[in-house]
Parts: structure tokens; C-alpha cells; sequence
């Protein structure tokens, strides 16, 4: 299994408020939907209560702490480790999973990530939830979609895969 992380963070490393993401980009959307088709995703409780079901086409692996929590089609998981396993035996060998968040599921999977695919929103938003540190001088950018201002876009952002150095 590749594991990735999949994000999209403002100029401050704002991934959310309330719960949900403060802005709306179509274009990162269906990145995120094309990305991670087909592969399962690792997140935290809050994040898939965000998302609010099983997004078709992908398994849930849901990381959380209350052992009373329940969802049907959902993977839930009170470890990294065992989140790993799952993850793994759903991508088999060569494929790819996926961290959506929060942003303790992002920190604490951080260093077993070798891809990095980062929505920059260009724009500060207030928040109440950030990606964390991140050593840029161990990461490579390797590819860049711009997305400027239009109709479907109200806030300019770029698409950008970054690998370990």
C-alpha cells in the first residue's frame, strides 16, 4: 500500500471551522473525488460525521476513541496501526490510501505518508482547525494545476503533489 494525504489548506494551514471546510471550490472537490475514487480513506470521527455518510466508491476507515460509536459500511478503528492494516488490505500492494483529516489524523499519520496532494487556497480564512507543521525541506513539489477566479471558483487556489525529498 502507497498511503497520501489529500488536503486543502488556506495561507495559515486553515483546514477548517465549525467542523467543515470554509470555502467551497469545486474544482478541489472533484479532485478530491477523482483522487480518491476507489481507495480507502482514513479519517477521524469528526471529519466523517462532516461528511455525514460512506462516500460511494471508497471504504470509510474511521479513527475514533468512543468504542460505543457505530456505522453501518464504515471501518472503525481505535488505532493507527489498525487503521493501517485496513487501509492496506483494501488498496492491496500497489494501491493507494488516502488521509482526508482532521487534523490530529493528519499529524499523527504524517510521517508515514510518502505523497502529499495540497489544495493552496489563496486566500486567510478564520478557523478552528490547521494542518500541522510541516518541514517543507523534506518534501518535493512535483506537479501544479493553477485554479484562478471564475464562475465556478471564487477563491484562487492551486493543486499542487509533493513527494518526500
Amino acid at each position: 500500500m502507497r498511503l497520501g494525504m489529500i488536503v486543502a489548506m488556506d495561507l495559515d494551514g486553515v483546514i477548517g471551522r465549525d467542523s467543515d471546510l470554509p470555502w467551497h471550490l469545486p474544482a478541489d472537490l472533484k479532485h478530491f473525488k477523482d483522487t480518491t475514487m476507489g481507495c480507502p480513506m482514513i479519517m477521524g470521527r469528526r471529519t466523517y460525521d462532516a461528511i455525514g455518510r460512506p462516500l460511494p466508491g471508497r471504504t470509510s476507515v474511521v479513527l475514533t476513541r468512543d468504542d460505543e460509536w457505530y456505522v453501518p459500511g464504515v471501518e472503525i478503528v481505535n488505532s493507527i496501526a489498525e487503521a493501517l492494516d485496513i487501509a492496506g488490505i483494501d488498496a492491496g500492494a500497489d494501491g493507494w490510501a488516502w488521509v482526508i483529516g482532521g487534523g490530529a489524523i493528519y499529524a499523527a499519520l504524517l510521517p508515514h505518508c510518502e505523497q502529499l496532494l495540497v489544495t493552496h487556497v489563496e486566500a486567510r480564512v478564520e478557523g478552528d482547525t490547521w494542518f500541522p507543521y510541516i518541514d517543507w525541506d523534506q518534501w518535493v513539489e512535483v506537479s501544479r494545476e493553477e485554479h484562478p477566479v471564475n464562475d465556478k471558483n471564487t477563491i484562487a487556489s492551486a493543486v499542487a503533489t509533493y513527494e518526500r525529498a
